[in-house]
C-alpha cells in the first residue's frame, strides 16, 4: 500500500499468473469428471445414506459445471479458444446451460453491468408494481426453498429463444443459439427415455434442486 491509501501496481512476474494454465483447467475438469461419475454412481444404489451421498457430491459436481461454463466462456479455463470452448460445451451440458447462449449474454451482461434495462440478464427485473399472486407466489418460494429465481434467470435468460435472438444482430449468432438449445433437449429427452423416469428422478432429482438452491445465493448476489 502507498501512504495514500491506494494499492500499488502489481509487477509484471505477479500478472503473469493470472494467465490460464492448460494443466489447471485440465485438473479442475478431470476433478469435476470425477465428481459427477461418483455421484451418479453413488446415486444408483438403493441405500439411502449411500444415495443421500451421492446426491450431495452431484450437486456439488454440478455446481462446479456452472463454475467451469463460466470460465470457459471468458477463455480463462484454458489457454486456447479451442480446448475453451469444448470445455464450454460439455460444462454447459451438465449445468442445463446453451454454450453459445451462456457466452453471448453473459458477454452482454458484463458489457452493460449497471445498467438494469440493458443488461439481458437483469432487463426483465426492472422495478415495477407487482401484482398480488406475483407476491404471493414469490414470498411463498423465498420461505420454501423452492428456487424460483434460479429457474427463471436460467430459462428466460438462456433458454427462451425469441427473447436471447432479440439481442443478437447476426443471424450466423442466432442459429448457433438454436442449435445449442435443440442440441441440449435431444441430449435430455434421450437421456430421460433410455434410464426411465424413475431412475432418472433418482440420479439427477434432487441433485438439481440442491445446486438450484445454491446457485440461488450466487445469483441474487
Amino acid at each position: 500500500m502507498s501512504d495514500t491509501g491506494t494499492s500499488s501496481p502489481l509487477p509484471v512476474n505477479e500478472l503473469s499468473k493470472l494467465k490460464p494454465r492448460n494443466s489447471k483447467g485440465a485438473l479442475y475438469f478431470l476433478l469435476s469428471i470425477t465428481l459427477t461419475g461418483t455421484g451418479i454412481s453413488l446415486s444408483l444404489f438403493n441405500s439411502i445414506f449411500v444415495w443421500a451421498t451421492g446426491q450431495i457430491i452431484l450437486a456439488v459436481a454440478l455446481l462446479q459445471w456452472f463454475i467451469i461454463l463460466h470460465e470457459a466462456g471468458h477463455r480463462t479455463l484454458f489457454r486456447t479458444k479451442t480446448l475453451n470452448t469444448a470445455a464450454g460445451h460439455v460444462a454447459g451440458l451438465l449445468s442445463g446451460f446453451p454454450y453459445t447462449s451462456w457466452t453471448l449474454i453473459h458477454f452482454r451482461h458484463h458489457k452493460w453491468t449497471g445498467w438494469q434495462d440493458l443488461d439481458a440478464t437483469t432487463a426483465s427485473l426492472v422495478p415495477r408494481s407487482l401484482k398480488k399472486w406475483e407476491q404471493l407466489v414469490i414470498n411463498f418460494c423465498w420461505k420454501t426453498w423452492v428456487p424460483l429465481f434460479s429457474l427463471i434467470y436460467r430459462i428466460n435468460n438462456y433458454w427462451n429463444y425469441p427473447r436471447v435472438a432479440s439481442y443478437l444482430r447476426h443471424k450466423a449468432q442466432r442459429r448457433k443459439v438454436l442449435r445449442d438449445i435443440l442440441v441440449l433437449l435431444v441430449a435430455y429427452v434421450s437421456l430421460f427415455y433410455i434410464m426411465g423416469a424413475s431412475t432418472f428422478l433418482q440420479v439427477f432429482g434432487l441433485a438439481f434442486l440442491i445446486t438450484l438452491i445454491l446457485q440461488e445465493v450466487i445469483l441474487l448476489s
